[in-house]
């Protein structure tokens, strides 16, 4: 992808200049007359210093009106295929509007943008808004065989003809187009070298790695060669080539840098030790190479390597005049960045109600992995310090900071722990990463990603006390950040009405202290006086809390966020054992002893 640029007019646009930079890796903020620590350069004339980056090739994003930046780039608009996307964000940051290159990665930087600044993405495309799918734009890691004919079968597309059939991908999963195996169009993906033509629009996934190696001041010409012959005879894409690797050695090697620089590819360099791992998977293992450079391949194990793990040597070496190549192919689409295969991971970890024992294997082991661990600072101090491991505390309400922590580490190869208290799937971070990834740019779905479940505040309390869930349960959250109080009470009449057993999660807060009086009164209404009702407060932890109350006594007054109601359905039951401990529990409809015979 090009360099991008976020451009203001004055220190008034600087802290919504700051965001999007944030949300854009490896971006500039460009300000003009503005000396600060967030810019990275001060310009002094507008329209020429936008035409200059537009030249230049840096994708654009332009805080101010959509007018001043049209004429500033009017006269150098020649051939939107070659053109970087050109993006303006209205002052108020409202809205985020494509209006240069929408279909050369303008789109998804906008709606990247639009999410982390809470704003509108305004598209304006036919085939976006009409189709659901920009056939001309697919998502990072397929490269359009050839752009020759894409204009005139979206044309087709939109007036109404049928494909054959749609690939197997997500990115195809929302469209509207209409499929007839009778069609004659056609959507393939491929590796191999095929041309598009009128009929049939082509993707190449970029999942292969090339690796190559010279002798020392190898020519570009001998080693360009090679690699255009080795890919038309075994008739692969060169568009299917995500990256280059060699060994370190070669750092300056100037054949490799062309190469990298004509196909305008990353490379991805490892050390002999590295490249020895793989000695296991190398066809050709050389002796001559290894008193060279200490390791017995160059070209197959770095190939090996950047395609990751799982991946398949396609190409074994090749040779001609002092340079060699191989060619690996990934099991997946190989996304990078900074010039490394993202290998990132991120485990959304659920600690359970908060006491260690109650904490499963699996978590403690992703924990002990972790180079990172981001959460609530509450929950981070239910952790063993570790001084090896790097924490990012946050605050209470911060859900979209840690969330977006925890992606942007794990996005530069960190192995991140982002923890939660009870179970991660139940009112807590997992929903929110998934749906940030979702909307996220393409590199940021190549992340490792693990739910580890835990004990939920439900199962925790309900452990404590006996079996209250032991027949159909729901669980309502009463926090109205999200969620609408009617709708809340809605969802609790029709779960009342249904006789389930309701679990409330954040019954009461400082600012919210009427809300539970209303769910509990409805209930009221679908239950006996005496059905009972658990109050659990910091189940699990030093300050736990466990009281008991039936429908008609109960006072919400002193409940708070730490708590959790278990409100029983009209066959829950409650006794005291010997040790005039109280049970509740729910039964099943088993047909159970009751002092007699069986019923």
């Amino acid at each position: 992808m090009n360099k991008s640029v976020v451009i203001i007019l004055s220190d008034l646009a600087l802290d919504l200049g700051s965001k999007i930079k944030d949300a854009i890796p490896q971006s500039e903020l460009h300000a003009m007359n503005l000396n600060h620590p967030d810019v990275d350069c001060a310009y002094g004339n507008f329209s020429s210093h936008i035409a200059d980056l537009f030249k230049n090739k840096y994708t654009i994003i332009a805080v101010c009106s959509a007018g001043i930046v049209i004429r500033s780039l009017a006269k150098l608009l020649k051939n939107k295929i070659e053109e970087s996307p050109v993006i303006v964000v209205s002052n108020d940051g409202r809205y985020v509007i494509p209006i240069l290159g929408a279909h050369s990665g303008g789109n998804k930087i906008s709606h990247n943008i639009s999410h982390r600044i809470n704003a509108e993405a305004v598209i304006t495309n036919m085939s976006d808004l009409r189709l659901g799918i920009a056939l001309d734009d697919p998502p990072d890691g397929y490269i359009l065989g050839n752009h020759k004919y894409i204009k005139s079968i979206a044309s087709r597309i939109l007036n109404g003809e049928e494909v054959k059939s749609l690939p197997n991908l997500p990115w195809f999963n929302n469209s509207h187009l209409k499929i007839n195996e009778k069609a004659k169009l056609s959507i393939d993906i491929t590796i191999k070298d095929k041309i598009s033509d009128e009929d049939k629009i082509i993707y190449h996934p970029q999942r292969l790695a090339l690796g190559v190696g010279t002798i020392k001041g190898a020519s570009f010409d001998s080693l360009l060669k090679l690699v255009e012959t080795t890919l038309k005879k075994n008739n692969l894409s060169k568009h299917s080539i995500a990256l280059l690797a060699t060994i370190d050695l070669k750092e300056n090697e100037d054949a490799i840098n062309q190469l990298a620089e004509f196909y305008n590819l990353p490379i991805i360099y490892y050390t002999k030790d590295d490249l020895n791992k793989v000695l296991s998977k190398i066809e050709n293992p050389s002796q001559e190479v290894f008193d060279a450079v200490g390791c017995y391949s160059v070209s197959e194990a770095s190939s090996i390597l950047a395609a990751g793990d799982n991946s398949n040597l396609i190409v074994n070496k090749q040779k001609y005049n002092g340079t060699t190549c191989a060619v690996a192919i990934s099991e997946n689409i190989i996304l990078n960045a900074n010039n490394k295969l993202d290998r990132g991971k991120l485990s959304i970890v659920g600690l359970g109600p908060g006491t260690s024992s109650w904490r499963s294997i699996e978590a403690t082991r992703l924990l002990e992995q972790a180079t990172d661990i981001v959460g609530f600072d509450v929950y981070i101090k239910l952790l063993d310090y570790d001084k090896s491991k790097n924490y990012h505390s946050f605050e209470i309400g911060q859900e979209e900071e840690r969330a977006m922590k925890s992606i942007e580490l794990a996005s530069n190869d960190k192995n991140v722990a982002l923890v939660c208290s009870g179970d991660p799937g139940i009112y807590a971070m997992a929903s929110i990463v998934f749906e940030m990834i979702e909307f996220g740019p393409d590199q940021w779905k190549n992340i490792e990603i693990i739910t580890a479940p835990g004990i939920s505040a439900v199962q925790a309390a309900a452990a404590r006390v006996g079996a209250p869930i032991g027949n159909d349960f729901c669980t309502i959250s009463l926090s109205d950040l999200m969620t609408t109080q009617q709708v809340i009470l809605n969802r609790v009449k029709a779960a009342a009405e249904a006789d389930f057993i309701i679990a409330l999660y954040n019954p009461s807060s400082k600012l919210r202290k009427t809300l539970i009086k209303k769910a509990v009164n409805i209930i009221r209404d679908h239950r006996k006086k005496e059905t009972p009702i658990v109050i659990a407060h910091s189940v699990g932890r030093k300050d736990e809390k466990i009281e008991f109350t039936t429908i008609s006594d109960i006072e919400t007054d002193t409940i708070d966020m730490m708590t959790l109601l278990i409100i029983g359905s009209s066959k829950t039951r409650s006794y005291f054992n010997n040790s005039r401990e109280q049970k509740v529990y729910t039964p099943r409809g088993y047909n159970v002893l009751k002092g007699e015979k069986n019923r």
